[in-house]
Formats: C-alpha cells, sequence, structure tokens
C-alpha cells in the first residue's frame, strides 16, 4: 500500500504546481481523493490521514462525510477485520452478526455523527443523517422496505430543502410502487 502521507502531499503539489487558486485548493484536494483511481480502502486511510491533519482550508465536515461515505462502500473479510486494526479503530467499522447471511463487516456510521455532533449548523447534517439510515445495526437479518420508506419521509419532513430532495423522492417512490405491485416488504 502506498504512503498515503505521500499521496496527500503529491496531490498537493500538483494543486499548487497546476495554477489553481487558493480559494480552489480545499475542495480540490478533497475531489482528488475521492475521485482517485486508489481502491476504497486506501481512500479511507487518505480521507483519515487528512481528517487528522487538520487542514485548516477544509471544512472538518466535508472530510467527515466523504470518509464516512467511502468507509461504508468497503468490503472487508472477517479475517482483514481481525487481523488490521486500523480497519475497527480509524475507519469504525464492525461485525454485523446475521443468521441470514452469517456474520460480516459493515461501517458503523461514527464520522455521519461526528458531524452531527461537532457541526450541527453545517450544510451537510442531511446528508449524514441520510446516509445514517442505511448503516447497519449490530444484528441484520433482513431489510425491511416499510421501515426505510418511513425513515426517508421523516427525513424529508425535517429536511425538505435537503440536496438530496430527488434521490429521496425517487426511493420513496420506488418502495412505493414495488409494494403496490405486490412485492415483499421484507428483503435479503
Amino acid at each position: 500500500m502506498k504512503n498515503s502521507l505521500n499521496i496527500i502531499i503529491a496531490v498537493l503539489l500538483t494543486i499548487h504546481n497546476s495554477g489553481i487558486s487558493a480559494a480552489e485548493k480545499p475542495a480540490n484536494v478533497l475531489e482528488e481523493i475521492v475521485n482517485s483511481k486508489e481502491h476504497e480502502y486506501d481512500k479511507a486511510l487518505l480521507l483519515h490521514d487528512l481528517l487528522n491533519s487538520k487542514p485548516v482550508n477544509i471544512p472538518e465536515a466535508a472530510i467527515l462525510l466523504a470518509l464516512g461515505q467511502t468507509a461504508s462502500n468497503l468490503e472487508i473479510s472477517l479475517q482483514e477485520f481481525s487481523v488490521e486494526q486500523a480497519i475497527s479503530q480509524d475507519l469504525h467499522m464492525k461485525i454485523v452478526h446475521s443468521e441470514n447471511f452469517g456474520d460480516f463487516v459493515s461501517y458503523d456510521g461514527y464520522h455521519f455523527q461526528q458531524i452531527i455532533k461537532k457541526h450541527p449548523k453545517s450544510d451537510l447534517v442531511d446528508d449524514a443523517e441520510y446516509e445514517l439510515i442505511y448503516v447497519l445495526p449490530d444484528s441484520h437479518n433482513y431489510w425491511d422496505l416499510k421501515v426505510e420508506k418511513k425513515a426517508l419521509e421523516a427525513f424529508l419532513k425535517k429536511h425538505p430543502k435537503t440536496n438530496l430532495l430527488n434521490e429521496v423522492t425517487e426511493r420513496i417512490k420506488f418502495i412505493a410502487d414495488y409494494l403496490d405491485s405486490g412485492g415483499w416488504e421484507i428483503v435479503d
């Protein structure tokens, strides 16, 4: 695995040498990491290192959101989880127990919760709350579409002007149409 600090430095130097204005640099550093060709695990570690470096030009809430979203997409085996402490400690992954699927590793939602707790006035709070809808509990055997639909409706009631309005509205419509057509509310 590449040294993540070296990658961050390389990204910063690339941006510095490209003539991008200082005002554009923060978004570009975060964007460069998120859109890099790195494996998702490496991206998550890069974002973790960026968060810990406490950059003054990049809002912490933006890094937390990117880190949480990246960690949410990780596919980590139980063996990798048991061997690599950074997975549970730095990336906040956990073992989810399931009779249907067998135990597996999933993200615990920590970074999204930190946005809500530490940055309650941030325009990313709604994004964090949305992402938390999909964080799995410690025990998970199935997905209940009626519960998801209810959570999404409550989200829209709380955040009617969210940037996620179209995505959430489409998902609610999809679930309603699926259930109305005779689809099962409980899915694996």
